[in-house]
């Protein structure tokens, strides 16, 4: 049995190299098949036409050289002004077709041309990344310290306190370590679980060639995931564990469709998943696992892995670390919830009073200076950095404040880069700092639910258990960093410094209440929620207008010497002239291979060539001219015009995210093109783009934008920040998270080049300020926006709304 994935349609391939003949049959159907939604004519529509085959990622070598002329074509003069950033050169001069052709498009078609001869010998590009692009891609580009996910879950503190019996601390910790430990035992059962429910719903779809029968199972995967249990519910069996609850109940819910298939289709089926995982499942555990540690050399991580029995799990607590085994000795057992407590009840009582320092200095380290910088260090330090290497859970019990940032919580001990999760403990909160190279955002917040969920049942255990007498305190790694040592790494490059903002305002009853608005309205209003915030941001960057009192506390350091560099750069950001970003967006593309992860899509919103922010403004003056008693027809025609814009974009969008879905995007090809080359040719192709921002733009985009939707209804997942790759040319992050309690949680990480200035000319203050007043704006302008498309959808050209 082949497991390549189906055929993708011809309209992602047509729409990959941006032919507009399909373009123009969509756009035309909504013209002449939906008269409500669209009144454009053959000019507009062959304008439309044409933004959106320049838009839509390109997905191979010459049309990326396509995406970035096309992209030259339509530069203004501000954009020709922020690309004069030569290629590896100091000097300055304007970007157009020759010098783009010279330095990336002429390089790019030769080593395309490679490639292609490459695979005439037998070599295909795939072949090089046996565990898929994202894999290859996450282990040189997102290595450093920001390229992580921040997670906060309250369940264990809320369910603590409904119990109302106190719970000591060393109970506390030893719940948290006993789930970290058991985390670690029941890991590869986790991943299989990950792979199985993935595998087994896609073989079963791709049972049928027929779009009809085909469609009686494509929401297969969200039904099972709006399902999925993330703890053992009352139904569980014994001492059945989660893994095993997990699996049977995916298998019990699964029998039903199966149980459907005739013998042949059933037989089929079988032999798919069963040659599945003979190819799949050992190698995608391999690549999951957090049971290995990190070695940093100039140009990307290696993954080593570690044998069960010497793993260990790090404790923090007063500022020292401690190791405690995950096994017993001398065997594969998992070690004892007693003897697991008796070593946390010796850390508390005993504690060591060696002085050892902090490493937090080695965390803020770019990883490829680790060479470098280990040569230069004491052997007995390198000796007891290296035992860390034996954690990949390290948990921090020094208290963090849970009304802080996510961004600042996570500054505190937090080992020094090599291992997968460090576990922070607000008191009130859980939260988990995970390395992009072992998590996506949606695993990483899975896990976090699943550990906060087995915590719990540990709580209980402890609080009805005996108290257990002290053992030996486990081994604690003396860390002894002298001045010199500081002084070495102080000159180095760090991580970019940042400031965070979060805020939850958003009305998000409203926004589910429009888009069901949009679909009573036309089946071709088919925006969803991050569309929604996306086209949002395209618009805040056009129409954000700073608070007067973040202006005034800007301008007042311009009057000081030493901070007036900082403060004309931070003004400069504050007026700079609008412009819509270029994001970067994760696509999912584990349901059709789970080792592939997720394919990167960068993506700028067409607000200017649609017309959609002065079509806003014009539909809603006429809007009010309209309920005031004055003419229809000009807002019936804007608001068929608008609307049908909005569905075009709709369109843009779905496309786009169907072929990223295909591994087709500019990320994901950019990526292949450096399949079979020297590793440090690799790393030089790979920060072109940094030096080149159109380029940066069209590849990776300027902003991540990731939203893990909404979580499972009784989750306790709270706040989410996400990871930025490693180049010097992003500027925010966006992560969204909607709760149980349909509570969104927008956070904005800042990494604009104020940030850093201000904060060394210790003016921090001032950057957070005016992140705060950004994201806020940000969310009281999407709030309008939203009423605003409300009023606007809801009235009919007859002027009875839509109820």
């Amino acid at each position: 049995m082949s497991t390549k994935s189906p055929q993708h349609p011809p309209e992602i391939h047509d729409a990959t190299v941006a032919t507009a003949d399909d373009l123009m049959t969509i756009l035309s159907s909504i013209s002449q098949e939906h008269e409500h939604i669209s009144e454009l004519s053959l000019p507009e529509i062959e304008a439309v036409v044409d933004i959106v085959s320049r838009v839509i990622p390109a997905g191979n070598v010459p049309g990326l050289i396509a995406s970035g002329l096309a992209r030259l074509g339509r530069n203004n003069q501000a954009d020709a002004k922020r690309d004069v950033n030569m290629l590896l050169r100091g000097m300055q001069q304007m970007l157009d077709r020759a010098v783009f052709r010279f330095f990336f498009a002429g390089p790019a078609q030769v080593i395309w041309g490679y490639q292609k001869l490459l695979a005439t010998l037998g070599h295909e590009p795939d072949a090089a990344f046996p565990e898929g692009t994202w894999q290859f891609y996450v282990e040189y580009a997102l290595r450093e310290d920001t390229a992580r996910f921040t997670i906060e879950t309250d369940g264990f503190d809320s369910k603590i306190k409904q119990q109302r019996k106190p719970l000591a601390d060393v109970d506390r910790m030893a719940a948290w370590v006993m789930t970290a430990i058991q985390t670690l035992h029941f890991y590869p059962a986790l991943l299989e679980n990950e792979w199985r429910e993935r595998v087994y719903i896609r073989e079963l779809v791709n049972l049928f060639d027929k779009d009809e029968d085909r469609e009686k199972y494509q929401n297969l995967f969200d039904e099972w995931f709006d399902m999925l249990p993330y703890r053992r519910l009352t139904g569980a069996r014994g001492d059945e564990n989660y893994p095993a609850y997990r699996r049977r109940m995916f298998d019990s819910w699964l029998l039903q469709y199966v149980g459907k298939l005739n013998r042949v289709l059933r037989t089929q089926w079988l032999e798919r998943v069963r040659q599945a995982k003979e190819t799949e499942l050992a190698s995608y555990i391999r690549q999951m696992t957090i049971g290995s540690y990190l070695t940093p050399d100039q140009y990307s991580e290696t993954r080593t892995p570690l044998k069960l029995s010497d793993i260990h799990v790090a404790v923090v607590h007063e500022n020292h670390y401690y190791l405690i085994p995950i096994c017993q000795a001398d065997s594969h057992e998992m070690i004892t919830p007693e003897t697991v407590h008796r070593y946390v009840t010796a850390i508390e009582k005993y504690p060591s009073r060696t002085n050892s320092d902090d490493l937090t200095i080695f965390a803020k380290m770019r990883r490829g200076q680790w060479e470098t910088v280990n040569r230069k260090l004491p052997n007995t330090l390198v000796k007891e950095l290296n035992m860390l290497r034996l954690c990949p859970i390290i948990l921090n019990f020094n208290p963090r404040d849970r009304q802080q940032p996510l961004s600042e919580i996570r500054q505190a001990e937090r080992g020094i880069g090599n291992h997968a999760l460090t576990i922070f403990d607000t008191r009130e909160s859980i939260v988990f700092d995970q390395s992009h190279i072992y998590f996506d955002g949606t695993w990483a917040a899975a896990l976090a639910e699943i550990m906060t969920n087995e915590a719990i049942d540990w709580a209980r255990h402890y609080q009805s258990a005996s108290a257990e007498t002290p053992t030996e305190r486990p081994y604690s790694p003396k860390f002894t960093i002298d001045k010199s040592i500081r002084d070495m790494i102080a000159k180095l490059d760090h991580v970019d410094a940042e400031v965070s903002a979060e805020n939850s305002d958003l009305n998000f009853s409203d926004l589910s209440a429009l888009r069901d608005l949009f679909k009573q309205r036309s089946d071709l209003l088919r925006l969803t929620v991050n569309d929604i915030f996306l086209l949002y941001r395209a618009l805040h960057a056009m129409t954000y207008a700073p608070d007067e009192a973040v202006l005034e506390q800007v301008q007042a350091l311009l009057k000081d010497r030493a901070s007036k560099d900082a403060a004309q750069l931070a003004l400069e950001t504050l007026q700079s002239e609008p412009t819509p970003p270029a994001v970067l967006m994760p696509v999912d593309a584990s349901r059709q291979s789970p080792r592939d992860r997720l394919h990167p899509m960068s993506f700028e919103v067409p607000l200017t060539q649609l017309k959609l922010l002065q079509l806003h403004q014009d539909v809603m003056t006429a809007l009010n001219e309209y309920e005031n008693g004055g003419k229809t027809q000009d807002f019936d025609r804007l608001q068929k015009q608008y609307l049908a814009s909005l569905a075009g974009f709709g369109e843009v969008m779905r496309r786009a995210k169907n072929i990223a879905n295909a591994g087709l995007s500019n990320g994901t090809s950019s990526i292949k093109l450096l399949a079979h080359l020297p590793t440090p040719l690799q790393h030089f192709l790979n920060q072109i783009p940094n030096n080149f921002d159109m380029l940066n733009d069209i590849i990776r985009g300027r902003e991540v934008f990731s939203n893990v939707g909404q979580v499972a209804k009784e989750s306790t997942l709270r706040r989410f920040i996400t990871a930025i790759d490693d180049n010097e040319q992003k500027d925010m992050a966006w992560g969204m998270l909607t709760d149980a309690d349909y509570q969104t949680v927008i956070t904005a990480r800042d990494f604009r080049p104020h940030v850093k200035q201000l904060i060394q000319l210790g003016h921090k203050a001032i950057a957070q300020a005016m992140i705060d007043d950004y994201l806020n704006a940000y969310i009281q302008g999407l709030n309008q926006y939203v009423a605003d498309l409300t009023r606007i959808t809801r009235k009919s050209r007859e002027g009875q709304g839509v109820k």
